[in-house]
């Protein structure tokens, strides 16, 4: 018997639910392999929709389609269930005796089309619910009386295989000797995403390419252009360098030093080097050369600002000679955030990024949210860090709640996945000392790369740094009239915490001077904010005087040089990352000036990382004032004693607490870690309405009440695309007008050059102006209507007609 799996409306073709289930399998087993996992991987394939090879779902699926062999229901029909309870008898030895293989791969399958809980916050046993769900509501014995000869075959085939030795090796294989029994089972809980994230990516595909046959020649499937040839490029590049300053003469070395320690064997390395030292090159070559010696898939940038992704991948190409046009991601890919909301209809899935491509560059936000957010877009991608390299970028300005879940994802990454990570920054945090030291990274000096102490004091020698705050504070118009005091052909760059306290200065500032002046934040689309940099760079080089208002996007990855920086109080890192935008080349015949000052319109109440970083870098301004013998407020000595009183005080923090109201899916005061563990509070709830007992299963994780709690950025909202110059006009004609998949995915990865991350409550404000519409009905791709964009301040909340000067806040 066939069974309809999907049916393609432009031809009339409908793709068998057998062959489905062998295309599923034969991906997810391919994507498993990196783990050693492939024969599960295959088998969580063949099994996955095995619902559908029923009588029921086939006149469901026709009825949705208007066949006439379809039913009259419109309810959905479960057919993930079926195909979880069938692997969970599969690999039971005991059915009813509790087994960490049986349940992990139960849970793959069933949450295929979405992230459950085993175990609720209020004590529900949701696992044991669904395993033994009644077979007339999954119609499991119907679908494997119905079972196509070829899939039976195979399974059976697997069953005699060594999938339960497999599992039980890797979970071996990523234990530590410090492990504790959460420590552990959060890894058990990223292995169970890990397969989940191979199966529904293979099933995606799968879906993507049989409904766009040509989708298959764009795809790469990891088959990509040698790392040699990469090398080459790179190579010839470094060495057309002129080395002449002593900050050329910093980057060569560090630079030499990554090439060294390429050959190295697999695992955790630290990159400390003061800014302008050349990370971002030097971090490139460490990657090829590493990959290119152990034959690792892919390498993977993370980047702390959407504001900087577009500017390393341009660096990037530049060094491969590529044009952004010609490559469209099939080597540098840049990956900002899902403009493709995560709504449950298979176009918009189809259209999420998978990061198939050599060279990944992506945020912090888009990292984390593949190994812990809710939606299945960011999960599918996970199964591609492995066999990775890893660079994160500024990895100072890692969120303080997600320190433990990173550090545990990191070794697992490292231990189980067969990755490579590279810690890039001027000012390393204590992620070595952090307590307890189960959720610690191990730290080797021998992967450590460093500069020679007289190449870390010549650096610090091209600033001082002086506080200038005030106990009053300093009000916008004290500070555009500091900055055109202090301004020469050399410039002047303003860093403050908030969007809002950019907009006042920079409107002050076009009241005080006829100076170029020029505003960034990331209410600009990253194409708008490039424009505005090298118009910065074209007046710096030319001698014309420059004042530049920016938020702290400029600190990262950012290659430029202004003579004053002034900077609005915050933690001593992001000073440090503030200086290295000032006397960057040491051409100055005296030294930068970095001021230090504290804005009366900064509200920081929404932004507690940075508020807390300024406070501790108030009381070590205090200790270094009272004691001359400190050598530099940004020594290696002071930041390290700055992380270190940082992370005491923030210590409680660093397994990512929530509340009732702060997490209403958890409605209890509780930390992710522990959901994401031995979930020991939803246990004892269970134990309250069991008389005691405990739940008679191993997989007690909440995985979706934790990973719906889980925000990088509270309040994060989505990707809006804005008409930002002819090109972003055209692109969001073109996106209205497209309708083949294939076009659509194109459009999509350009578009996210053109695009603005709006707050919910910014949504909302725009959506009852009418400011934002969708781009074609029904996807959930929105676009901003053009009087919404000012060309100095990007998007705007009001009309740019009635209110030019009014600023989205933080």
């Amino acid at each position: 018997m066939t069974f309809m799996a999907r049916y393609r409306e432009k031809d009339g073709v409908e793709q068998c639910v057998w062959e489905h289930l062998h295309n599923v399998a034969d991906l997810s087993g391919e994507f498993s392999k990196k783990l050693g996992l492939s024969e599960a991987g295959e088998l969580l394939g063949l099994l996955h929709d095995l619902g559908k090879g029923t009588k029921e779902f086939d006149d469901y699926i026709r009825s949705a389609i208007g066949t006439p062999e379809g039913s009259s229901t419109k309810n959905k029909v479960d057919h993930s269930t079926a195909g979880a309870q069938y692997v969970y008898e599969l690999l039971s030895k005991d059915i009813g005796q509790p087994s960490y293989v049986s349940e992990i791969l139960f849970e793959v399958v069933a949450m295929h089309h979405g992230i459950t809980d085993c175990l609720t916050p209020d004590g529900k046993d949701l696992l044991t619910t669904r395993i033994n769900k009644d077979d007339a509501l999954t119609r499991k014995q119907e679908a494997l009386i119905n079972l196509d000869q070829s899939i039976f075959e195979r399974i059976t085939k697997l069953n005699t295989g060594d999938i339960e030795e497999e599992i039980l090796g890797f979970i071996k294989a990523v234990y530590e000797s410090n492990d504790t029994k959460d420590e552990i089972n959060f890894k058990i809980g990223l292995l169970l995403r890990f397969l989940l994230s191979c199966l529904i990516d293979a099933d995606r595909l799968d879906a993507s390419d049989f409904e766009s046959p040509s989708n298959k020649k764009i795809r790469q499937y990891s088959s990509y252009v040698p790392w040699s040839e990469l090398i080459e490029g790179l190579e010839k590049k470094i060495k057309k360098f002129k080395i002449t300053t002593p900050i050329d003469y910093l980057r060569r070395d560090i630079s030499e030093k990554c090439l060294k320690i390429a050959d190295q064997e697999k695992g955790i390395y630290r990159l400390t080097v003061p800014t302008g030292g050349g990370k971002t090159l030097s971090s490139l070559r460490f990657a090829l050369h590493h990959a290119k010696k152990h034959s690792m898939d892919r390498i993977v940038y993370v980047i702390p600002y959407t504001s900087i992704i577009d500017q390393n991948a341009k660096r990037i190409r530049e060094i491969f000679n590529l044009d952004s046009q010609a490559d469209e991601g099939s080597i540098v890919l840049e990956h900002h955030s899902n403009l493709a909301p995560e709504l449950d209809n298979d176009k918009t899935k189809l259209l999420a990024e998978n990061w198939d491509s050599p060279i990944i560059l992506t945020t912090m936000v888009q990292f984390l949210e593949t190994l812990f957010s809710s939606k299945t877009n960011s999960c599918r991608r996970m199964h591609q860090l492995a066999n990775s390299v890893i660079i994160f970028d500024e990895i100072q300005t890692l969120p303080v709640n997600c320190v433990h879940m990173f550090n545990l994802a990191v070794k697992f990454l490292v231990k189980g996945c067969g990755s490579t990570i590279m810690l890039c920054t001027a000012t390393q945090p204590l992620l070595h000392q952090v307590t307890p030291l189960s959720r610690a990274l191990p730290f080797e000096e021998e992967k450590e790369i460093t500069p020679m102490q007289s190449q870390t004091l010549e650096s610090l020698e091209r600033v001082d740094v002086i506080d200038i705050t005030k106990p009053e504070g300093w009000c916008a118009k004290d500070i555009a009239e500091l900055a055109v005091e202090e301004l020469t052909s050399k410039g002047v760059l303003i860093i403050v915490n908030t969007k809002k306290a950019a907009a006042s200065i920079f409107n002050n500032l076009q009241a005080l001077t006829s100076a170029n002046i020029f505003h960034l934040s990331t209410n600009m689309c990253p194409a708008h904010r490039l424009d505005i940099l090298e118009e910065v760079h074209n007046h710096l080089s030319k001698g014309k005087p420059v004042i530049c208002v920016s938020t702290q996007l400029i600190e990262a990855g950012v290659d430029i040089d202004f003579g004053v920086v002034i900077r609005s109080l915050a933690g001593l890192d992001s000073i440090a990352q503030a200086a290295g935008r000032c006397n960057r080349h040491a051409s100055l015949q005296q030294k930068g000036r970095v001021l230090l000052i504290n804005p009366q319109e900064e509200n920081l109440n929404r932004l507690p990382d940075i508020n807390k970083g300024k406070q501790v870098t108030q009381r070590l301004l205090g200790e270094f004032a009272n004691n001359k013998e400190h050598e530099h407020l940004l020594s290696r000595e002071m930041l390290e004693r700055y992380f270190l009183y940082y992370f005491h005080e923030r210590s409680n923090e660093m397994a990512y607490p929530v509340s009732r109201s702060s997490a209403p899916e958890v409605n209890r005061n509780d930390n992710l870690f522990d959901l994401l563990a031995t979930n020991e509070k939803s246990v004892a709830a269970y134990r309250v309405s069991n008389q005691r007992r405990p739940p008679n299963i191993l997989v007690r994780q909440s995985f979706a009440s934790a990973a719906k709690a889980f925000r990088v950025i509270q309040n994060v909202g989505q990707g809006i695309i804005v008409p930002y110059g002819q090109e972003g006009e055209e692109l969001i004609a073109d996106l209205s007008s497209a309708y083949e998949l294939k076009k659509q995915f194109k459009l999509l990865r350009k578009a996210q050059r053109y695009s603005v991350n709006c707050f919910p409550h910014v949504l909302e404000e725009l959506a009852t102006n009418q400011a934002i519409y969708e781009v074609q009905k029904g996807n959930g791709i929105y676009a901003l209507r053009t009087e919404y964009y000012n060309c100095k301040m990007g998007l705007m909340a009001n009309s740019t007609r009635l209110m030019n000067t009014i600023m989205i806040d933080s």
